[in-house]
């Protein structure tokens, strides 16, 4: 919930760890500042918005738990149009502090309409 908290408020980059890894369907991110610039670039232009998590599934793993479920969001398009998009992920999770950040985030869009 915080993750998505953070995104629809143009944030998302603060609940990552410092060295974090985004896989995308373009490539691989490294570290939180560069997420932060990809979220900006490719995410946040677009005004998306509206983005839910659900959790199917969550595995305790040494120190980590991962995390695999779905997601959701509405957005933009280039020329205004309202667009959804759908499709799964899968987190790793590292406790720091008091709070847990991700580690690792593989998602990838299953689909997108009107």
């Amino acid at each position: 919930m915080k993750y998505d908290e953070a995104f629809n408020k143009n944030d998302p980059g603060a609940l990552f760890t410092e060295n974090a890894v985004l896989v995308t369907p373009q490539g691989t991110i490294y570290g939180r500042k560069c997420i932060e610039k990809y979220s900006a670039d490719n995410y946040l232009r677009w005004h998306s918005h509206n983005l839910i998590h659900t959790v199917d599934r969550l595995i305790a793993v040494g120190n980590d738990v991962h995390a695999i479920g779905k997601w959701r969001c509405a957005f933009q398009d280039i020329d205004g149009r309202s667009k959804h998009a759908d499709g799964h992920y899968s987190w790793a999770l590292a406790r720091e502090g008091d709070t847990w950040k991700i580690r690792e985030y593989d998602g990838y869009d299953e689909s997108v309409g009107d």
